[in-house]
């Protein structure tokens, strides 16, 4: 079960990462990019 959550973990933040940035860019530019993030891949994980 730990060697799953840690590979869960790297590929979800990773995918997480590329469509937040990638997506909402605009969005979250405007409102908080880094508090945005933050708390996006804390919900996604």
């Amino acid at each position: 079960m730990s060697h799953e959550l840690n590979i869960l973990k790297p590929r979800v933040d990773e995918k997480a990462k590329t469509v937040d940035a990638e997506e909402p860019a605009p969005h979250k530019t405007e409102t908080a990019p880094e508090a945005d993030t933050g708390q996006e891949a804390t919900e996604a994980a």
